[in-house]
């Protein structure tokens, strides 16, 4: 399907999301149109839509980055512009870069918000491994008393729960997010203006 720059894909709180917003990276000055596949169109379309959700619930909410985070954001932007492995083949170096900050910006916080509204960690965190130790405790080995024993066999012994723990962890984290996601969706009266298949 083809994509002008300027044309509008949906209309999220009201605001309108335009191709360029969905694929900010790929028109360059003197790129006015795209082909792209339906199921790229379907992801860039999703993505543009949920960072503006996003963005919106934070300033509701009153959520900022923190003063490091912001320091990463412009870390990032600094050494992507002097980086040589930037793909840049239609001369849109600086929107690729803000592309990524962009995104890396709203990955942060996402990361609050679903924090806030009781979303799982999409990761092991130590206590879990401690929990499920301590409810399975005779499916390990005893914990040697000599210190670098110890050490060596809650190392093989931590591992093996992070990854008997893991999926159900991811799984609980994305049905969270989706669930989240779906509520903001709702709330805003996400309309969709583009064909999407």
């Amino acid at each position: 399907m083809t994509l002008c720059k300027t044309q509008v894909l949906a209309r999220v709180n009201g605001v309108e999301i335009t191709a360029t917003d969905a694929a900010p990276s790929s028109f360059g000055s003197e790129t006015t149109e795209i082909s792209i596949s339906r199921e790229q169109f379907q992801f860039l379309l999703n993505r543009a839509i949920e960072q503006h959700l996003v963005i919106s619930e934070a300033r509701r909410a009153g959520i900022t980055l923190s003063s490091e985070d912001m320091a990463k954001l412009a870390k990032l932007r600094e050494s992507r512009r002097h980086d040589d492995d930037v793909v840049d083949p239609i001369g849109n170096q600086q929107a690729i870069i803000e592309a990524e900050a962009v995104e890396a910006e709203t990955q942060l916080i996402e990361k609050q918000l679903l924090q806030r509204n009781g979303v799982p960690l999409p990761y092991v965190t130590e206590e879990m491994v401690r929990e499920y130790y301590e409810q399975h405790t005779d499916d390990f080995p005893d914990l040697p008393q000599d210190p670098a024993q110890h050490g060596a066999v809650w190392q093989q012994i931590d591992l093996a729960i992070r990854e008997e723990l893991a999926p159900q962890v991811r799984r609980d984290y994305l049905n969270g997010r989706s669930a989240y996601m779906a509520e903001l969706r709702e709330a805003a009266g996400v309309e969709i203006l583009a064909a999407e298949g």
